[in-house]
């Protein structure tokens, strides 16, 4: 074999290892783009008018939308700009569209993924430990329904840009039973407390969670057999679903984190005999599981106390309108109307109730 020819299995073997991203259109792959995409996000958020309070205390975890930066974009930024541990667990969910699996975690079996400074590594024996602590049972390791997914790579631009140091653990969470969710969820805040804890690693200053989702999808246009306009479309179908929204998140993920809170979140999204949703929330069960998930991790880690659930900002695709940054190669992958939007919350959990002003 010539010098060239292992060059070539050397880098066949790299990239095998190495998740690469599937979606170049809405989500920054490079360095130019994910710098002028963010300063854009920074400005667009500062100016948005029903920015709330923010917490002071240490971020726990985060609930962070992942539709295109073009449109959700302002939304990620103060949820990535608090992600300064170098270990986050991010949960992502299953689209369903090449992945059937049910009531599983899903792991991957890379050793990194792509992120637009280069490669972002996964903290593989920590990975292990959790797919060995859980067994068969309870989780998977399938890399083609890793593959597929673009909820979890949603996360990793903004996040490598502002933290070239971080490690990650993905986790996709698929269609949930309630019963096995609170089951799953236990046990593994059970066996990230057996490897955080004697390695001293701290929640929130060296391990924090993040959770994709992104809410209501709203509309008559566009989204196949799954159009959602209990409320009609124009601007009072806008105002009315924004309103239902906002509803279950003060009502269910706002202040402190409770297991009656979450369930009642889970049944107003999940149909529980079919596990379709009710409310078009395609995170219902990614942001159900990570929120038992974190309940149980703060039982189990007294150090941090109750979680306290705090808004920053909920807005939608259509209102928010686009980032100027097609320029750079970014775009959309599906409109924003008044007959297809998308909503976002952007939320954290804190470990206090002292906040200062966003």
């Amino acid at each position: 074999m010539t010098e060239e020819q292992k060059q070539k299995t050397t880098d066949a073997s790299t990239t095998n290892q190495v998740r690469d991203m599937i979606d170049p259109v809405g989500y920054p792959t490079n360095e130019t783009q994910v710098k002028e995409t963010y300063a854009r996000a920074c400005e667009s958020y500062e100016q948005l008018p029903d920015r709330l309070t923010v917490p002071s205390g240490q971020l726990i975890a985060a609930i962070c939308p992942h539709d295109d930066y073009i449109y959700a974009g302002p939304l990620y930024v103060p949820i990535m700009q608090r992600l300064t541990a170098k270990l986050v667990f991010i949960l992502g969910l299953s689209h369903g569209r090449r992945c059937s699996k049910q009531d599983l975690l899903i792991f991957d079996d890379y050793a990194a993924w792509s992120g637009p400074y280069g490669p972002i590594e996964v903290q593989t024996d920590l990975r292990q430990h959790l797919v060995t602590a859980l067994g068969p049972d309870h989780c998977q390791v399938n890399r083609d329904c890793h593959r597929y997914e673009h909820s979890l790579e949603a996360m990793l631009p903004f996040l490598q840009h502002l933290n070239r140091q971080v490690r990650i653990v993905p986790i996709m969470v698929t269609r949930m039973d309630w019963t096995v969710l609170e089951q799953l969820a236990k046990c593994l805040a059970r066996a990230v407390t057996d490897y955080i804890g004697p390695r001293r690693m701290f929640l929130g200053s060296q391990v924090q969670i993040l959770i994709s989702n992104d809410s209501v999808h709203y509309g008559d246009q566009g989204w196949g057999s799954h159009n959602y306009v209990p409320f009609g479309t124009g601007c009072t179908g806008l105002a009315a679903a924004r309103t239902q929204d906002i509803d279950l998140i003060k009502q269910y993920l706002s202040g402190e984190l409770v297991p009656q809170s979450i369930h009642s979140l889970y049944t107003s999204l999940v149909d529980q005999d079919t596990r379709a949703s009710k409310i078009s929330w395609c995170g219902r069960f990614s942001i159900s599981f990570g929120a038992m998930f974190l309940y149980y991790l703060s039982s189990l880690n007294a150090d941090i106390g109750p979680l306290s659930g705090h808004l920053f900002d909920y807005n939608t695709s259509v209102e928010l309108g686009e980032l100027p940054v097609r320029h750079y190669g970014l775009g959309s992958t599906a409109p924003a109307n008044l007959h297809h939007w998308v909503g976002y919350t952007s939320l954290g959990y804190f470990t206090d109730q002292g906040v200062l002003r966003g």
